[in-house]
């Protein structure tokens, strides 16, 4: 009996392990994440039930997007594909989570209160990144800051990890939990610290200076209102467009980096793109292998050599699927967000987690064109721990 409670504390801490370290550690999230599989399997071995599993309503269109992405392992040609592996096994984790929320029902009022923390934590961090507030005196805090491109007096915020976008993308996912849990709110006080923590995620997503999470913002965002009122839709635009009108007026690195969102001032991200349609032309059933593209890429292009600063991989979440496991990858994704849709939007009107998740997933949707969201963890583990949630209150 001691053991068995042992088993499923550690599931438990395994869950909040995986999510507290998008903000505060990659090393958290990779140990959350083996506590979390290796205690949820021995947990469901323990009371000899794997319902969870294979009952929850997203194991069929998970299950086939699994398959076909280990089918592009095995029928590419050998490359080093071990961290393929644990790639293709991340979506595995929506049940563990749908699970966790299931065993521990406290589970959200524990993650909602900690996003409120979590929100004005990643405002403060964002803005003092941005301006090296403690670069001089604490240079080694984060190593991966570097200067925003535009202006140099600013850099681009990373949080406690390691990129900008990802970090952007986990504060999206603070502000559609609080979004959806103002709007359904009836308490003034309440609605008042749920504005402000908005806020708050708000302004750190703008001081990541990623145009992804930008662009992914606004347009979850303006769809959000626009499923639960057309009125509030009207004026949420009127109000975008008026800050971000203030924005580009009175400060310009603003206007600079929106003005650099076309194809000339992205010319290394265009030949990636094309490097990933060659990739597909030469194998378009099962593509290269999944997580392939940087092993392959010398093949088709001699990028890595003329610009080896480059990071090596596609900057689109489609297009990596095309290249790396080939239509049947790309259809069953396609298929998965399909059925996630589907799923969710019979409940946007009852549930404010529904409608979080409806709306960071539209998120992830939206800023795959610019970076490859399913393959990392920063930015497909709040999808999945969202999915999970919803997928408990069915």
């Amino acid at each position: 009996m001691g053991a068995f409670l042992a088993v499923r504390y550690a599931f438990g801490i395994g869950a909040c392990a995986t999510f507290l370290g998008l903000y505060f550690s990659i090393s958290l999230i990779w140990i959350g994440l083996a506590l979390f599989l290796l205690s949820g399997l021995a947990l469901g071995l323990a009371t000899r039930n794997f319902t969870w599993l294979y009952r929850d309503p997203f194991f069929p269109p998970v299950f086939l997007l699994i398959l076909s992405l280990s089918a592009s392992v095995v029928a590419a040609p050998p490359y080093p594909f071990k961290g393929a592996i644990v790639k293709i096994l991340m979506p595995f984790y929506l049940f563990l989570f749908a699970w966790a929320f299931r065993l521990y029902p406290v589970g959200k009022k524990l993650l909602f209160k900690s996003c409120i923390f979590l929100s004005f934590f990643g405002g403060l961090v964002a803005v003092t990144q941005s301006f090296g507030v403690f670069q001089k005196y604490l240079p080694r805090l984060n190593p991966y800051l570097y200067p925003l491109p535009q202006s140099p007096g600013l850099h681009l915020a990373v949080g406690l990890t390691r990129h900008h976008t990802t970090f952007g993308f986990t504060l999206i996912l603070l502000f559609h939990i609080l979004l959806s849990h103002t709007l359904f709110s009836k308490k003034s006080r309440k609605e008042t610290v749920l504005l402000l923590a908005c806020t708050s995620c708000l302004v750190g997503v703008l001081f990541t200076f990623s145009r992804g999470a930008w662009l992914s913002l606004a347009a979850s965002t303006g769809l959000v209102f626009l499923v639960v009122n057309q009125r509030a839709f009207l004026k949420s635009c009127l109000i975008g467009v008026a800050f971000f009108s203030a924005l580009s007026f009175f400060v310009p690195s603003f206007k600079q980096r929106l003005a650099s969102f076309n194809f000339s001032a992205n010319q290394e991200r265009l030949e990636l793109w094309k490097v990933s349609w060659k990739m597909f032309e030469d194998a378009p059933v099962l593509g290269q292998g999944y997580d392939s593209f940087g092993f392959r890429i010398p093949q088709f292009s001699d990028l890595p050599k003329t610009s080896p600063g480059t990071p090596l991989d596609p900057h689109n979440m489609y297009l990596e699927f095309l290249a790396t496991s080939g239509l049947v990858g790309l259809l069953s994704f396609l298929f998965f967000a399909a059925f996630v849709f589907k799923f969710l939007s019979g409940k946007l009107k009852t549930s404010p987690w529904a409608l979080s998740a409806f709306a960071v997933f539209t998120a992830f949707c939206i800023g795959g064109f610019f970076d490859r969201y399913f393959d990392m963890q920063h930015t497909l583990i709040p999808v999945l721990c969202l999915l999970g949630l919803v997928s408990s209150e069915t």
